[in-house]
């Protein structure tokens, strides 16, 4: 943002680092009091499949690996971590009874 001035850049990356903090937040609460987390998991995949395909293509068209190349792997990383969640859904153990 700083380099290049664009206001869009910054207004979409604190927007989706907004949301994917939200959903974290909201995710880690609720499998802290035993809830099921999926519709944050099922959220934040398709808020990192969006963002690891838009900057797959700038990443592709720019033929630069910093930083679009470095936000889609991070993004395409979660999408299967998200991926991994789904498929082996888990809630914490109860320590306390």
């Amino acid at each position: 943002f700083l380099l290049k001035g664009s206001t869009i850049s910054l207004i979409m990356g604190l927007l989706f680092g907004g949301i994917s903090s939200a959903l974290g937040y909201s995710a880690y609460q609720k499998y802290f009091s035993n809830q099921s987390d999926q519709s944050e998991i099922m959220y934040g995949l398709s808020l990192s499949a969006i963002l690891a395909i838009v900057m797959y293509i700038r990443w592709s068209k720019a033929a630069k690996f910093m930083p679009a190349g470095m936000v889609s792997v991070l993004s395409m990383v979660m999408s299967l971590f998200y991926i991994y969640r789904i498929v082996n859904p888990s809630l914490p153990i109860d320590i306390h009874g």
